[in-house]
């Protein structure tokens, strides 16, 4: 006995030991490290730098590895670097909740499985044995998270029996401890139910055609008798065996349970380390389940040889040789090839660059990088005339953004720089700084740029989506750039300009910088880098450097023309000013922003009187150097500055009878009812088409969304206008006439939109564009250059409609100047660009105009919308009721149009669910306490 036990031991201890070994190289795989996953986008690149170096993270895999393996093998598992106190307290506690769920399901499953097997064995091939059989099979099968989530949904949405989440603590009270424990004890139950009854059924049934058994029972024996006294002690093994192996595999399970339920054991503190990347306890925690594991199973083998005899002989007695433990030869091969198999895996992550062909994991690493700094004197020591020569772009790292404009003592340019700039497609390298995206470039899009200076400005002549190839989806809105000189250039003069890169069809804009020097017709490899986004969930630096082509033209009528447009747009720009000049308390301004969490936020802005203080310009790789270019995706909010206005200026142009158009009267719409006869272009701006077919049909008074379902995917997906058109006659027809009920849903601003471009098509000819005339008749006037909206994907881009309900990429700027437009009531320097009665109708100060939408504040009092403007009652510091139209997109972007005629602005990329994202109480109430809501009449 002693020596087989033995032998399972030292192969336990064996295979633990290259579970550690494979379990921590496997950790490096995962995206970013303990600094970067923890970090926001306040983090400096210093406090970054100190993480890592507090916690090793530069120090090889390998060496990592063997200071963490001498320290546990004397029984030290160290510090969490989450929880940052030692890991064996809290892993003692977290072990102590799992074997109190483990417990209480063995105290469950082992009498339920032994009397179910026994009672299907007795009663073979019954219905009842055949019932038991069935149901065992069904347990058996079934994932432990399908049963978790549809018991859940069962016991605690339709009977509201049970709580769903599991809100325990070792010092509840006796019901309470159990309704704590009570639904994941269920699960695990029943999905250790059935093996063990299974096993034991099969056990008992060999045993009872036995000729033992048959002796038992021709001597007279009754039957319950023959099978206690007689058949299960002979079946107890293989049945004891089975009850062991099912705790084993329960083990696996519990991860899953724990983490569904939010049960604080060993299972959650598991995910949480792998989460935060907290290796430590990772390794801990690995080390206990696979501890536990082998030592159930070498439980179950001990069970197995002491309930046989035949097992417990020495092997002498059973004439057993040495020759019976040779391996067969294919055997031989098999361990050969594992044993190399480990040792180039173990080698190949200890010998390994970690940044070699693996772009996308977290860089900051100062011996590696050390520049990843403000520069520390006035002398350039990053993106030097050699760097931006240098044609192995293998060598190009990520910068500071400070690098990107003049460093130190700088004078304007040795000369101006007038001609195109012809950038082809090239390969970058990714760091990722949070959440991965796979539709995410490995390769910069190419493309072709005319530019002017004018003094110390470097200026784009165009402002739209740049691309090389229709196909590329990837597309570079430029933005106007510096140009100067600096000393230890030796001759030549620097250039560098904003970028926004966008994804074409999927939206999100990711902001980033170039820069390149340039003397007479010579010009240096163009350096690009990326380090902020508003895209939720997507954290990912980008950079790289390409060899590109410079055409030199002198400068002609059409460049005078593009100069003067320009310095017009820097005329017509707010004064710029400082966030802390604003005449208000520190706290206020502090907590202008709310509760989401500064990561979250990448610029925010108030606007009074003509001056337009910004908050910040936050990046990843410090501030971003051109704070005014930098361009955000607005999502919804895009339903209210671009459908909005495109609908006010068409009320201007054609007369507002325009909001009583009958949308069937432009666009082909082949629904299999009639609901969509009577929907007017007003019925789709305020999102009440009356189409649709999401239950409940009678909740009027609930926040009811349609853009996670299915068929709305599928309409967002369909890159044409015809295939949109084509899938939103699929919606059914509720049963209220359109303008009754709001439901949100994008498709409908998609659907508009459309309807305003054949509309005027209808009136200005087939080759009018709606976008088109609104940046002729509305943009331009305001002094703002053509503003880049994405589009639906035509082969003839004259019929592409822009797409209102969500493709906005707008600045800071722009989204102020377009929001005091509607807060003019449509007038701009006299002009009436916008219908005014139907702009001041938009703002209306009475509070049940728009329809509710069964979105309610946190401070109380329900959202209506009206004319796709959110409305929010507030009651200000002094005590009157007010009315705020606001605008509202994905991530917590906000824009609100305050009855103080000032205008909040914030522009955030959280995610959907995120705490606070929607809520704008406290720009609210920055705004009221710097200038008051309500005049002393109240």
């Amino acid at each position: 006995m002693f020596k087989p036990i033995a032998t399972r031991l030292l192969l336990s201890a064996i295979a633990l030991w290259l579970v550690s070994l494979a379990f921590f190289f496997a950790t490096n795989e995962l995206p970013g490290d303990f600094a970067s996953v923890n970090s926001t986008r306040d983090t400096s690149i210093e406090e970054l730098d100190q993480a890592r170096r507090e916690r090793d993270l530069y120090l090889p895999l390998g060496a990592r590895y063997r200071i963490w393996f001498l320290q546990a093998i004397q029984g030290d598992f160290g510090r969490s670097w989450a929880y940052g106190s030692a890991i064996a307290p809290i892993l003692s506690y977290r072990l102590g909740n799992t074997l109190i769920l483990a417990i209480a399901v063995a105290a469950l499953a082992l009498p339920v499985a032994l009397m179910l097997g026994i009672w299907s064995a007795v009663r073979l091939d019954s219905r009842t044995d055949r019932s038991i059989t069935t149901l065992s099979l069904v347990g058996v099968s079934i994932p432990e998270f399908v049963l978790a989530y549809t018991l859940m949904y069962l016991i605690t949405v339709k009977v509201q029996l049970l709580p769903a989440f599991t809100a325990f603590t070792r010092t509840l009270p006796a019901l309470d401890f159990v309704i704590g424990i009570a639904l994941p004890v269920l699960v695990l139950t029943i999905t250790a139910v059935a093996p063990i009854l299974r096993l034991t059924r099969a056990s008992l049934i060999n045993e009872l055609g036995s000729p033992y058994i048959e002796m038992a029972r021709a001597k007279g024996l009754r039957n319950h008798r023959v099978v206690i006294s007689h058949a299960l002690p002979n079946a107890i093994g293989p049945i004891a065996q089975a009850m062991v192996l099912s705790i084993s595999n329960m083990l696996l399970g519990v991860v899953i349970i724990e983490y569904i339920f939010n049960y604080p054991g060993i299972g959650r503190l598991m995910v949480d380390a792998v989460r935060f990347r907290d290796v430590p306890m990772m390794m801990a925690c690995t080390l206990v389940f696979a501890a536990l594991y082998m030592l159930l199973n070498i439980s179950a083998d001990t069970i197995g040889v002491l309930s046989n005899p035949r097992l417990r002989f020495p092997l002498s007695s059973r004439n057993v040789s040495w020759s019976d433990f040779r391996l067969s030869p294919t055997m031989r091969i098999v361990w050969i090839c594992g044993a190399l198999a480990v040792i180039l895996i173990a080698a190949y992550f200890h010998w390994r660059d970690p940044n070699v062909e693996r772009p996308d994991v977290q860089i900051a690493q100062e011996e590696k990088w050390p520049h990843l700094f403000p520069p520390a004197t006035d002398t350039r020591s990053e993106l030097t005339v050699a760097d931006l020569l240098d044609l192995n772009a293998k060598s190009v790292t990520p910068l500071h953004n400070s690098h990107f404009v003049n460093v130190g003592a700088s004078a304007s340019a040795l000369e101006g720089f007038n001609g195109e700039l012809r950038v082809p497609a090239f390969s970058v390298q990714r760091g990722q700084a949070g959440h991965s995206e796979s539709h995410y470039p490995w390769q910069f899009p190419g493309f072709r740029l005319r530019f002017s200076s004018d003094g110390e400005y470097l200026i784009p002549h165009q402002r739209g989506l740049l691309g090389d190839a229709t196909r590329n989806r990837w597309k570079v809105i430029p933005g106007p750039g510096r140009i100067w000189s600096e000393e230890a250039d030796r001759g030549w003069s620097r250039a560098a300009f904003p970028f926004t890169l966008v994804h074409a069809h999927g939206n999100g804009a990711r902001n980033g910088v170039a820069a390149f020097v340039y003397r007479e017709k010579k010009i240096s490899n163009l350096r690009v880098q990326i380090a902020q986004e508003s895209a939720p969930g997507v954290r990912i630096d980008v950079w790289g450097q390409a060899d590109v082509f410079y055409l030199p033209r002198s400068r002609n009528a059409d460049d005078q023309e593009i100069i003067h447009a320009f310095q017009n747009e820097r005329e017509n720009r707010f004064n710029p000013g400082a966030w802390d000049a604003l005449n208000a308390d520190s706290h206020v301004l502090a907590t202008f922003d709310g509760r989401i969490k500064l990561d979250k936020i990448a610029q925010s802005a108030l606007l009074i009187d003509d001056t337009l203080y910004v908050r910040t310009c936050r990046t990843r790789l410090g501030p971003y150097p051109f704070c005014d270019e930098m361009r955000h995706s607005v999502y919804s909010v895009s339903k209210s500055l671009g459908a909005l206005i495109a609908m006010l200026w068409l009320a201007q142009e054609y007369g507002e009878t325009v909001f009583d158009e009958k949308v069937v009267d432009y666009l082909p719409l082949n629904a299999r009812h009639n609901g969509w006869r009577d929907v007017t272009f007003s019925d789709a701006l305020n999102m009440a088409t009356g189409i649709g077919d999401l239950v409940p049909f009678n909740v009027r008074d609930e926040y009811i969304e349609v853009d996670g379902t299915r068929l709305a995917r599928q309409i967002f997906n369909a890159e044409k206008i015809a295939d949109k058109l084509w899938l939103m006659g699929e919606f059914g027809n509720y049963p209220w006439k359109p303008g009754d009920v709001f439901r949100y849903r994008t498709s409908d601003t998609m659907l508009l939109a459309a309807a305003m471009d054949a509309f005027l098509k209808s009136r200005e000819g087939k080759n009018a564009r709606l976008w088109d005339r609104l940046n002729e008749s509305v943009f331009e006037p305001l002094g703002l250059p053509s503003i880049p909206v994405l589009e639906t994907f035509e082969p003839d881009s004259r019929f592409a409609i822009p797409r209102l309900g969500d493709g906005m990429l707008l600045s800071a700027h722009e989204a102020a100047k377009l929001a005091q437009l509607i807060q003019n009531h449509g007038e701009h320097n006299g002009r009436q660009l916008l219908h005014r009665e139907r702009t001041m109708r938009a703002l209306s100060q009475r509070p049940d105009d728009g329809l509710p939408t069964g979105a309610h504040y946190a401070e109380g009092g329900e959202a209506r919308y009206h004319m796709s403007l959110w409305r929010a009652p507030h009651k200000s510091q002094d005590g009157c009721r007010k009315v705020v139209p606001y605008m509202s997109g994905y991530g917590g972007n906000s824009i609100l149009l305050l009855p103080n005629n000032t205008i909040a602005l914030r522009f955030a990329d959280g995610g959907y669910n995120d705490a606070d994202t929607w809520d704008h109480w406290d720009m609210r109430n920055a705004a009221d306490a710097i200038k008051p809501f309500c005049d002393d009449a109240g």
